[in-house]
């Protein structure tokens, strides 16, 4: 469902008001919604007088989204990772196809000492886990100043204590649920990993937690605690249930945090 009340309304309905039709090759991790998706927005286009094939979904694996950018397609607009970016990018250049993407980001999110901190841990708790951190603007580095450092992290602690993990699908109210892909699961691992190697703490969570058939990607949500430049997790991507804790004294000290990645995606 992520991808439908996040990217593609916004996204086709941005081509459909400028007067185009849309060709969507959604993931091939989220197959199995794409009829269901296509068919609400035919329904909601044929009921404002308008023809319903002007909006497209494909499915596939990568040479199908490949074929589509070199398909003669006016623009192409790429949500995803930096390496498939770069593909997309080589692609159209065969035949001069204008590019949009918006790829992996690193969002910083700032909590000073005369915070609200109740409402901060609240929008933070949101910010580090909807959609288990698989959002590109996910906060992912949470800059939070000494003065207050313990007392966020105590807070934070006492709300996850509350939540659970698990399908909503099988009639439980759940506020976590799996990763998508086992690789990324992975990929979080390595950078816990790397994190508790050099001296980070994990204060919650950190691992993996029961399967979905045969691949565990119920990844419980995780708090990072003393983290620092050192570690790979403080500058790379995570798109995973991780929230990052980092602290800062001053504001010279918060500028190099907030500028020590190479994203620039988003910031709160």
């Amino acid at each position: 469902m992520f991808p439908f009340f996040s990217h593609l309304p916004s996204h086709v309905a941005t081509a459909l008001f400028a007067g185009n039709g849309a060709v969507v090759k959604v993931s091939e991790w989220a197959s199995s919604s794409a009829k269901w998706i296509e068919d609400v927005l035919r329904e909601i286009i044929g009921k404002r007088g308008y023809n319903p094939d002007l909006v497209q979904i494909i499915t596939g694996y990568g040479e199908t989204g490949a074929a589509l950018v070199q398909s003669g397609v006016e623009k192409v607009l790429f949500i995803g990772s930096p390496g498939v970016g770069k593909l997309v990018m080589k692609g159209a250049s065969s035949t001069l196809t204008p590019v949009i993407l918006e790829l992996g980001g690193k969002d910083a999110f700032v909590v000073c000492d005369d915070a609200d901190l109740d409402h901060a841990i609240d929008i933070a708790i949101r910010g580090a886990f909807i959609n288990c951190g698989q959002n590109c603007i996910s906060a992912e580095r949470f800059l939070v100043q000494d003065g207050i450092y313990d007392e966020f992290l105590k807070k934070i602690l006492i709300k996850l204590k509350k939540t659970r993990q698990g399908a909503s699908c099988k009639g439980l109210r759940c506020d976590f649920g799996a990763m998508t892909m086992p690789s990324q699961a992975k990929h979080v691992e390595k950078l816990i990993a790397d994190a508790t190697s050099k001296g980070a703490r994990v204060l919650y969570g950190g691992k993996r937690k029961g399967t979905e058939g045969k691949h565990p990607t119920y990844f419980e949500p995780t708090v990072l605690a003393d983290v620092d430049l050192k570690m790979e997790i403080a500058t790379e991507e995570t798109f995973g249930p991780v929230m990052t804790v980092i602290r800062w004294k001053s504001e010279d000290e918060l500028e190099k945090l907030c500028n020590s990645t190479p994203y620039g995606l988003g910031s709160s």
